[in-house]
């Protein structure tokens, strides 16, 4: 996990770099992250993009061209 994780904190009222951050999946099977606020330690979570959507917008724009009248 090189990449830099941020989330809002609720209490400091900001966007923060989340310390010790776990991706995890939830009981809905959606990606999200989950940390600690270096500031005021509170527990931060986020949910994370799923690949679905990305996948259905690739999907959506090959489906503009096509027409099924034919």
């Amino acid at each position: 996990m090189s990449e830099i994780k941020i989330a809002y904190c609720l209490r400091c009222r900001k966007k923060v770099e989340v310390q010790n951050p776990e991706e995890i999946i939830t009981k809905n099977n959606r990606k999200a992250l989950k940390g600690l606020c270096p500031i005021c330690s509170t527990r931060l979570f986020k949910f994370l993009p799923s690949v679905k959507k990305e996948e259905n917008k690739e999907v959506e724009k090959e489906m503009e061209g096509f027409d099924e009248s034919k």
